[in-house]
């Protein structure tokens, strides 16, 4: 197996295997579309080809197999059912196996025989109702011949074509010839010469027809005859295209790109210490002070290019979801139509190799939990087809990425009751859980509604995977829900993971970050907006929004600020307020990652500031919910006889 073409087949064949899965989902939606048969064909075809070069005889065969059946779909010979996408697309799954098995440098097994058997089976169906039918006059072979649907020509035909174009498009100008035809050219005479039976394009009967073909010179006459008059213009010659003269595109392994923004991160810590330095040093030195400016604005161009160079449209991280949907409704009896908007929209590589799990998790958790049963949904009024939508939408230097259904929402009392019974919560704390907090609940390992596990869910290992990607990806997560009319679950994150913008901030002594995208607001701290609730502390920002209170002078040096004495303000976070000492100002910074601390931390990571100093960039949400949890833990002690 010859490595280097290895290493070229397998990007090329999974993209061919994902184009293939969403044809396939087309097709079924509209199987009088000719078109979508013929690019499926063809992505099988090229499959084949690639394989046949690494000589991986069980994925040549399959190929072939699926191949074969799709040949008796564009002939119309078999009908395009449930049941024979659902062979193609089991199909595609024994081959996406075959390619990781390859990957790993060793031959693939054959595919699973019971499948096998039913795509041939479905395949043999066409020679039963050919047999029951009148061979096509239309499509009848020369006499003495005989058409197949194979990918092959006879020598005499492709000598015919070529002669053909070649008188076709003789050159007028200064009465010479040419002998250089395009493959765009030929291609469009084969299929005015074969129609849908050219070969590796269309089937054919393959039975001579009783009726006998037009002799090929009255062929030729009435392709004249229909021939637009010889043009005597001067030719215009369009500019040569990127093609012709090479790829447009460069396949580059992701390795190298990540090693490319490491370093461009080195060198945004770099350009923050130089700045901090000159505003020491250059004071009244305009010319060294543009410099300064200069490669600050450099150095941002080379940022942001780097960082464009590893975004990848959401296309690819929602074209699986369709499967997902297709396979999961049929399972469990319920009918349901996804929509997909913002497949355009643009986010880091790393998001979209992360997030497909967890995209999956949602789906399934929103058709098992959330939709109902058509027969339910009429009852209560309801188009009996349900609607998940799913959504990606630009909002400045941030993604979001909506999952929104209308089935009957999330009841926060049943989820409470769950939460009681599998002893995650205690019956004391249920009582005092709010219905956001209560719904939340879902997000805890091991939660499930369902009495009993199937294939789809009730293992309760699905929404805390969900949270905790969100969380490792510095994202955020919200989950709305409403009765009878549907939840939302929204995920936001940077549009780039590689170089995060941050607000420092000083706790006493020490220097902390914090994300500015977790960020909402700053505030002058009152102690008259204090309040205790529940033994938590809250703060009220204004008159309709009351948040929890959290000292990070408590949460860090276990010894709260005082409020009047010591120096305090406030960050509004997603979460709550935090106190803090002194809000110093904003920078970007490159998060190196702390792999030697326990996981959950208080943490996201730490950056090298432009003072030169390390700093922990801290995790708001983890901060907020860690004092929630003591301080509901203190409260119950304290109020217990």
């Amino acid at each position: 197996m010859d490595r280097e073409i290895l290493e070229d087949y397998l990007p090329e064949a999974r993209e061919l295997l994902e184009q293939a899965q969403d044809m396939a989902l087309r097709l079924e939606a509209d199987p009088q579309d000719d078109n979508i048969l013929a690019s499926l064909f063809r992505a099988f075809h090229t499959l084949k080809g690639g394989a046949g070069f690494l000589e991986a005889t069980a994925l040549v065969d399959w190929a072939h197999h699926l191949e074969d059946l799709l040949d008796r779909l564009r002939e119309h010979a078999v009908a395009v059912t449930p049941a024979v996408i659902d062979g193609i697309l089991r199909g595609i799954d024994v081959i996406a196996d075959m390619l990781n098995t390859l990957a790993l440098g060793e031959e693939p097994s054959p595919g699973p025989e019971e499948l096998a058997r039913t795509i041939r089976e479905l395949t043999a169906a066409r020679a039963q109702n050919a047999a029951q039918q009148t061979p096509a006059v239309a499509d009848a072979p020369a006499p003495g011949t005989t058409t197949t649907a194979s990918d092959e020509i006879s020598t005499a035909d492709l000598a015919a074509a070529l002669g053909r174009l070649q008188t076709a498009h003789a050159s007028e100008e200064q009465g010479q010839t040419t002998d250089e035809i395009s493959q765009e050219e030929f291609e469009a005479y084969l299929d005015k010469l074969y129609g849908d039976g050219a070969p590796g394009l269309g089937g054919a009967s393959p039975s001579p027809s009783p009726a006998p073909s037009p002799e090929p010179a009255a062929l030729v006459r009435d392709e004249q005859a229909n021939a637009s008059p010889p043009s005597h213009a001067k030719a215009v010659h369009s500019p040569p295209t990127a093609n012709e003269f090479g790829e447009s595109t460069l396949r580059v392994d992701a390795q190298r790109l990540d090693a490319v923004m490491n370093q461009v991160g080195e060198l945004v810590l770099l350009r923050n210490r130089l700045t901090a330095a000159a505003a020491k040093i250059l004071d009244g030195d305009e010319d060294m002070a543009r410099i300064a400016r200069e490669m600050d604005l450099t150095v941002n161009d080379l940022q942001n290019t780097v960082m464009r160079l590893r975004m990848q449209p959401c296309k690819r991280l929602f074209q699986q979801l369709p499967r997902v949907v297709r396979d999961a409704s049929r399972q469990l009896g319920k009918e349901v139509r996804l929509e997909i908007v913002g497949e355009e929209v643009e986010i880091d590589k790393t998001v979209v190799d992360a997030l497909s799990a967890p995209l999956t998790h949602l789906l399934r958790n929103s058709l098992d939990h959330g939709i109902e049963y058509p027969a339910e949904r009429e009852a209560l009024g309801k188009p009996r087809e349900a609607r998940i939508r799913v959504a990606a939408v630009h909002l400045g230097d941030k993604v979001r990425i909506e999952v929104s259904d209308d089935g009957h929402g999330i009841d926060a009392q049943k989820v409470a009751a769950k939460a009681v019974e599998k002893g995650l919560i205690t019956a004391e704390q249920a009582t005092r859980l709010s219905e956001q907090d209560a719904i939340e609940l879902i997000f805890r390992p091991g939660f499930s509604t369902n009495e009993r596990v199937t294939d789809i869910s009730g293992r309760g290992v699905g929404m805390d995977v969900v949270r905790e990607t969100t969380r490792a990806l510095r994202g955020r997560l919200d989950l709305t829900t409403q009765a009878g009319q549907g939840t939302t679950v929204a995920l936001e994150f940077p549009l780039t993971l590689a170089v995060l913008p941050v607000l420092y901030l000083r706790l006493r002594r020490e220097i902390y970050a914090l994300p500015i995208s977790s960020i909402n607001g700053l505030l002058d701290i009152d102690p008259r907006r204090q309040h205790h609730l529940g033994g938590q502390s809250v703060y009220r920002v204004d008159s309709d929004n009351v948040v929890p209170l959290v000292d990070l002078g408590q949460i860090l040096h276990q010894r709260p600020l005082r409020l009047g004495v010591e120096a305090s303000e406030g960050v509004l976070t997603d979460r709550g307020l935090l106190l803090v000492s002194e809000v110093l100002g904003t920078e970007d910074s490159v998060v190196k990652a702390l792999d030697f601390l326990s996981d959950p931390n208080w943490y996201q990571g730490a950056t090298i500031s432009g003072q030169g100093q390390v700093v922990l960039i801290l995790d708001p949400a983890s901060i907020v919910q860690k004092a929630l949890e003591a301080a509901t833990v203190q409260y119950t002690r304290e109020t217990l006889p």
